[in-house]
């Protein structure tokens, strides 16, 4: 048995409300005001933990001081009602390196490390980018396997059991959309303290199936009530009742990750703007590049608001 730590189950990848942007050519300002609000009703919903600053909370689009002071801010405002996961990865190692140590001066010892996007490194460097930043943290590092945005084809399993050896490496947020790959991964770490959580909604009841834990989420921040109980019934086996909400999900689901047949889809977390707008929360659209989608994507995030009573 391990003595590391243990990931809950269901997390909220977090988007950031930012101001209406006045000036295209300079950073975009937080809503603080917003954030809270929308804490709030994650916590009511009975969510236990958020991901601040990932890939759904547009870090990539904020200067390094805003990054900081968002997450030193989220963690000292809600870090007693929710687990605080920082999203502090990066393809340059010393840079991961960097924002994970500011990170931890702020008060957050969770890190999610994304794949390095874009270099395309062998598994050696791969490898050597998550040992890394686990070998100068003081905290724990989560790996965040998502081939769809990032160059080449994940992390391979053989990598990820490697990694998963190190005392500080708990876990890997599993993106590839694929339960089975999941189901691998799990047999593979057995024991050795390493929880793999998905990282597609829609994935997220086959994974937990076969041994995944949990989730984080993007759906869970438009209906955190619903998702954080089907989580939470399929964290105690219940998979038949954790199904029958997971049904009810489904065009959620679809409408936040939409695919179109001709031209390039509207990417998240442009969609969960719109949703999160639509709910009375303050998210105007995004700043530049992401947009809030177009006619016909918009339509089906209505749809399945009204099919989930949480617009009239």
């Amino acid at each position: 048995m391990s003595d590391k730590p243990a990931l809950k189950a269901c997390y909220a990848a977090i988007p950031t409300p930012f101001f209406p942007i006045a000036d295209v050519a300079a950073p975009p300002a937080i809503n603080y005001d917003a954030l809270d609000r929308h804490l709030q009703y994650l916590v009511d919903g009975e969510v236990d933990g958020v991901v601040v600053a990932g890939t759904t909370g547009l870090a990539s689009l904020m200067p390094h001081d805003m990054h900081v002071q968002l997450v030193e801010y989220v963690n000292r405002n809600w870090g007693k009602k929710l687990e605080i996961v920082v999203g502090d990865g990066s393809n340059c190692t010393w840079e991961a390196i960097r924002l994970a140590r500011s990170m931890e001066k702020a008060g957050v010892y969770r890190h999610l490390g994304v794949s390095p996007y874009y270099l395309k490194p062998a598994d050696e460097g791969l490898s050597g980018h998550f040992k890394a930043v686990a070998d100068n943290i003081d905290g724990y590092e989560i790996l965040y396997n998502i081939p769809g945005r990032t160059a080449g084809l994940g992390i391979p399993l053989d990598v990820s059991v490697r990694l998963a050896a190190h005392p500080r490496i708990i876990g890997q947020k599993e993106a590839t959309g694929k339960a089975e790959t999941a189901e691998r991964l799990v047999k593979a770490t057995d024991g050795m303290g390493f929880t793999v959580l998905s990282g597609d909604d829609g994935m997220t009841l086959p994974m937990m199936q076969v041994g995944a834990k949990g989730v984080i989420s993007v759906a869970v921040n438009v209906d955190p009530k619903r998702v954080s109980r089907m989580v939470h019934l399929a964290e105690v086996g219940d998979f038949k009742g954790a199904s029958t909400i997971n049904n009810e999900l489904g065009g959620l689901y679809g409408a936040l990750f939409p695919k179109r047949t001709e031209g390039n889809t509207t990417p998240n977390p442009g969609m969960l703007y719109y949703a999160l707008r639509r709910m009375g929360l303050d998210y105007p659209a995004p700043p530049l590049p992401i947009t809030d989608g177009i006619t016909t994507e918009r339509a089906e995030v209505d749809k399945a608001l009204r099919g989930l009573s949480l617009i009239e």
